[in-house]
């Protein structure tokens, strides 16, 4: 049975954080102009394709970024997107459980980044993770992957066959044949398994917390 520990947190800090997190955020928003990525469905799709979004990949920055999209009101409408793409990044390469469950929901994502970030502290969070510098960083690397159709080719007729040397030689044995592929395969999908079941259960236990929170107001 998977057990997950993190730093107890008093309910009367945790609501103070998170109007303390809004108002830092109010006032970087003051100070610096922050602009999102453009909506994609704002944007004319006929002459160019959404196709993900870029953003920094470093622990903080991962941190700084999800706080933006639960509490920032900075990409207008386009937090889903991006709080779709951290996850999906996380979840491919099993990187930081914590921060993928706090993708999920924002009651419970400041709880799970406080709790069980290796680098939360009052002064690192508000100095560093929500720094004025980092918060337009990171905001600045978040960009659109558009895909641009390219000009129609000339289609060219071949005449004949063209598998010449394609037939595999009978001597050698094939992809499915090898079981340590197979093998290879299973440990990924175990591994990958035992991620999302980590996932949820830091959401869970995030929940608990909040609702017995919510239950004692």
């Amino acid at each position: 049975m998977i057990e997950i520990t993190g730093t107890l947190i008093a309910p009367d800090h945790f609501a103070t954080l998170c109007r303390s997190v809004e108002d830092r955020i109010q006032e970087i928003k003051k100070d610096r102009s922050l602009e999102g990525p453009v909506n994609p469905k704002c944007d004319d799709l006929t002459t160019k394709t959404y196709d993900g979004v870029t953003f920094s990949r470093k622990y903080l920055d991962l941190i700084c970024l999800i706080i933006l999209c639960w509490y920032g009101d900075i990409f207008k409408g386009f937090e889903s997107y991006v709080l779709y793409e951290v996850r999906t990044y996380l979840e491919r390469n099993l990187l930081f459980p914590e921060l993928a469950a706090a993708c999920s929901a924002k009651e419970i994502s400041l709880f799970l980044i406080v709790s069980y970030s290796k680098k939360y502290t009052d002064r690192t969070f508000f100095g560093n993770i929500l720094s004025a510098d980092r918060v337009e960083q990171v905001v600045s690397r978040v960009r659109l992957r558009l895909v641009y159709p390219r000009k129609a080719r000339r289609k060219i007729r071949h005449r004949g066959y063209r598998d010449h040397g394609s037939l595999r030689p009978s001597d050698q044995w094939s992809e499915t044949s090898d079981w340590s592929l197979t093998e290879e395969q299973n440990e990924k999908e175990q591994k990958y398994d035992e991620y999302l079941n980590l996932v949820d259960l830091f959401v869970h236990s995030a929940a608990d917390w909040v609702l017995k929170n919510h239950s004692k107001e």
